[in-house]
C-alpha cells in the first residue's frame, strides 16, 4: 500500500508530467504560423487542451491534500454538495467530459476526411476552432446541470472524506454516467475507424496498382490517430470499467494504478503524434528554442541595464 502523502506526490508529478507535454503542443498547433493552414491539427490541438485540463486536476487534488495532511483537516468530513465544487472535482468533470469527447471529434474528423474529402477541404480551420469551442461549452455547460442532480438527491447530502476524492464526490448515478459517457465516447471512436480502415487500406493499394504516391499525408495522420484510439482503448476504457463495475474490488483496491494508467494515456499519445509526425516534432522544439532564447535575451538585457546604472551614478556624482 503506497501512503496517502507518497500518492498525492505522485498525482502532483504525473499532473505536471501531461500538462507540460501537452500545453507546448497545443500552443503550437494554435498559434504557430506554420500550422494556421493545417487544420488537419485542429481537434488534436483540443485534446492536448483537454489533457493539460485532465494533468490540472491531478496537481490541485495532489497538492491540496498534501495540504490538508499538514493541518489535518483530512480527518473532516463533507457533504458531497460541498465537495461538488472542490476545484479539483470541477476540473477532473470537465477532464473527463473533455478528453470523450475530443476523442470521438477526432475519430469523426478522419471518417469525414477519408470518405468525404471534397466537404473536409471546404471545412476551414475557423469552421474547426468554432466547433471546437461549442464542445469545451458543452462540457462546461455540464457542469452546473450535473450539480442540480445532485443537489437535488438525498445522496448529495451523504457525508466523505474532506478530501473530496471526484467518485466519492458525485452520486452514484452521475459517476456511473461519467465513466459510461467516456467508455461510450471511446468506443464510438473505436468503430469509427472499421470503415476509415477500409477506406485506408483501398488507397494504399490503389497507390500500389497505380505506383504513386497519393493520398500520403491522410494516410500517414489516420494511422496515427487510430494507434492513439486503440491505445485510449486500453489506458482509459479498461480502468473504467473496472472502476463501473468494480469486479472484485479490483477498482476500489487499486484506484491509483488505474488512475494514473489513464492519466499516462495524455503522455502515450502525445508520444505517438510526435514521434510519427517530423513537423509537429520540429514545430514543438523550434517553439520552446524561441521563448528560451527570448528569456534569455530578457535577462540579458536586465544584468546589462543593472550593471550599467552604477557608472552612469558614478559619472553624475563626479
Amino acid at each position: 500500500m503506497v501512503s496517502e502523502g507518497v500518492e498525492m506526490v505522485i498525482y502532483v508529478v504525473e499532473g505536471l508530467i501531461v500538462m507540460a507535454a501537452n500545453l507546448p503542443v497545443a500552443l503550437t498547433i494554435f498559434f504557430l504560423k506554420k500550422f494556421r493552414n493545417s487544420k488537419e491539427f485542429t481537434f488534436i490541438g483540443g485534446l492536448c487542451l483537454a489533457d493539460v485540463v485532465y494533468g490540472l486536476c491531478y496537481v490541485c487534488a495532489g497538492i491540496s491534500r498534501l495540504h490538508m495532511y499538514s493541518t489535518g483537516e483530512d480527518k473532516l468530513l463533507r457533504t458531497r454538495v460541498e465537495c461538488y465544487w472542490a476545484p479539483w472535482v470541477v476540473l477532473s468533470f470537465a477532464g473527463y467530459q473533455g478528453t470523450a469527447v475530443l476523442t470521438l471529434l477526432v475519430a469523426f474528423d478522419r471518417l469525414i476526411a477519408v470518405f468525404v474529402p471534397v466537404w473536409y477541404v471546404k471545412f476551414s480551420r475557423t469552421k474547426r476552432i468554432v466547433v471546437m469551442c461549442a464542445t469545451f461549452l458543452f462540457v462546461v455547460a455540464t457542469i452546473p446541470v450535473a450539480f442540480v442532480f445532485e443537489m437535488k438527491s438525498p445522496d448529495g447530502q451523504g457525508l466523505v472524506s474532506a478530501e473530496c476524492y471526484f467518485s466519492k464526490s458525485l452520486i452514484a448515478p452521475l459517476w456511473n454516467f461519467v465513466l459510461s459517457f467516456r467508455v461510450f465516447a471511446v468506443l464510438l471512436s473505436v468503430i469509427f475507424y472499421i470503415p476509415i480502415g477500409y477506406r485506408v487500406r483501398k488507397l494504399v493499394n490503389d497507390n500500389k496498382k497505380r505506383s504513386v504516391l497519393k493520398n500520403t499525408h491522410l494516410i500517414h495522420l489516420t494511422a496515427t490517430i487510430a494507434l492513439t484510439t486503440t491505445v485510449s482503448l486500453v489506458l482509459i476504457v479498461v480502468p473504467d470499467i473496472f472502476f463501473l463495475f468494480n469486479f472484485g474490488n479490483i477498482g476500489s483496491d487499486y484506484h491509483l494504478v488505474f488512475y494514473l494508467i489513464s492519466l499516462n494515456n495524455c503522455v502515450v499519445n502525445l508520444l505517438l503524434y510526435s514521434f510519427r509526425h517530423k513537423e509537429l516534432r520540429s514545430a514543438v522544439a523550434s517553439g520552446i528554442r524561441m521563448v528560451l532564447r527570448r528569456e534569455m535575451s530578457t535577462q540579458t538585457r536586465h544584468v546589462a541595464v543593472v550593471r550599467d546604472v552604477p557608472t552612469r551614478t558614478l559619472n553624475m556624482l563626479s
